[in-house]
């Protein structure tokens, strides 16, 4: 039984983490990349998640406490459903590990000791960058980076169909800036938030600076996926049009919507200067590139030296304003960071275990099938079998016991 709690709405802990958790699952909800505090409807949700937040709270602390198990596996490790209760037993000293779906490498999940968002403090994944880095290695992540370029990865080949266009982009002033927002709702974390209140925030902030500087070229780049993978995502253009309404008519600035069929490898190779993201993947692909790169925020790839990453706003904004950290940039030095990097997150970091396709499971409720039971082994996707082979549910369980030895 959890321990009793007779006031949650007035008495829950009100610490800046249950807050923050609750802040970021009420703007995943209502995906509007800012809490509106007009809105009873927001309001009753954010003191909803502030119950649920400490409710998770009181889960953790009973498991670390009363049961004290050997491992704790959970989900996410963030929003106030599971991210009290993994900061709770993290706390008690407790091992825990996160796990959930690898968002680059098919048929694998990750897994991590940090929340899966932020990885880039992975004690697995320091020891790893400060260990040898063999060439073979380095060769795969370059052949990882070279499939994902060239349209060949689950993502990218969606992405990026169609042809590149770069007309109008090469007369912006220079230095020319590329900015990669996230769909709204993936930047809505805020343990993510060092600089600014949140992903949206840092968008305003990023474009009106460039607004007031014309010397400055900047190429938006809006995410594909709200066109393609993620079709459900509330434009972000729309949302930045409404605090920005006067943006098309700036001269230095070049609007690219995200169902425009731009490469945005060869945008960043062939057009711009710089690339400027909150979090994503192009946050490390960018440095492999040879093309300066700047973190706005913590994330899977910040702390680990591919990027550069401003202390707080004011450095930020210097750093958008003057030549010295571009020129500073050491290419090589970031190229082999993010080459490792690489390497850690699309293959250490990725265990590939055979699970059920989702086509398989809708086809399934269709003939009555309501439980596992009545999957076949030939519904399972494989995981990587085809291309690793032996990598099996049993595979997985010993490169877990290889990874934490503890438990």
């Amino acid at each position: 039984p959890l321990r009793s709690a007779p006031s949650l709405g007035a008495g829950a802990d009100r610490s800046d983490a249950i807050t923050g958790h609750a802040l970021s699952s009420t703007k995943r909800f209502f995906q509007a990349g800012e809490l509106d505090r007009g809105s009873a409807l927001h309001q009753a949700y954010y003191r909803l998640s502030l119950e649920n937040a400490a409710v998770s709270r009181q889960v953790g602390e009973y498991v670390a406490e009363d049961l004290r198990p050997d491992l704790v596996l959970t989900s996410h490790g963030i929003y106030s459903t599971w991210g009290p209760a993994y900061e709770a037993v993290r706390e008690a000293e407790c091992p825990v590990l996160v796990y959930g779906i690898h968002p680059y490498v098919p048929g694998a999940v990750q897994l991590s000791e940090e929340p899966l968002q932020l990885t880039g403090a992975d004690r697995h994944l320091r020891s790893f960058l400060e260990g040898p880095y063999h060439p073979d290695r380095r060769r795969a992540a370059e052949e990882i980076f070279r499939a994902r370029e060239a349209h060949k990865a689950h993502d990218t080949r969606v992405y990026y169909a169609g042809v590149s266009r770069e007309a109008g982009l090469r007369d912006l002033p220079r230095p020319t800036f590329g900015v990669f927002p996230n769909v709204v709702w993936d930047g809505d974390i805020e343990q993510r938030n060092t600089l600014f209140q949140g992903m949206f925030d840092w968008l305003v902030s990023t474009v009106r600076f460039f607004v007031e500087r014309e010397d400055l070229g900047l190429v938006l780049r809006f995410h594909p996926s709200e066109s393609t993978l993620e079709t459900g995502s509330p434009p972000l253009q729309g949302m930045l049009a409404q605090a920005l309404p006067d943006l098309e008519d700036c001269p230095n600035i070049r609007i690219i919507p995200s169902h425009e069929p731009v490469d945005s490898y060869e945008l960043i190779r062939n057009v711009l200067d710089a690339v400027v993201v909150y979090d994503g993947m192009l946050g490390l692909e960018a440095p492999i590139m040879g093309v300066p790169t700047i973190l706005a925020a913590r994330g899977r790839f910040s702390g680990v030296g591919v990027a550069l990453e401003p202390r707080d706003t004011r450095s930020y904004f210097e750093m958008l304003a003057g030549p010295d950290a571009l020129q500073a940039w050491n290419e090589e030095r970031r190229r082999e960071a993010a080459l490792r990097v690489m390497s850690w997150f699309m293959e250490d970091a990725a265990y590939p275990v055979p699970t059920v396709n989702p086509d398989v499971v809708v086809s399934s409720q269709a003939r009555g099938v309501t439980s596992l039971a009545g999957i076949t082994p030939e519904d399972l996707s494989g995981g990587f079998d085809d291309s690793r082979p032996g990598r099996t549910l049993k595979r997985f369980a010993e490169e877990l016991a290889r990874s934490y030895p503890h438990v």
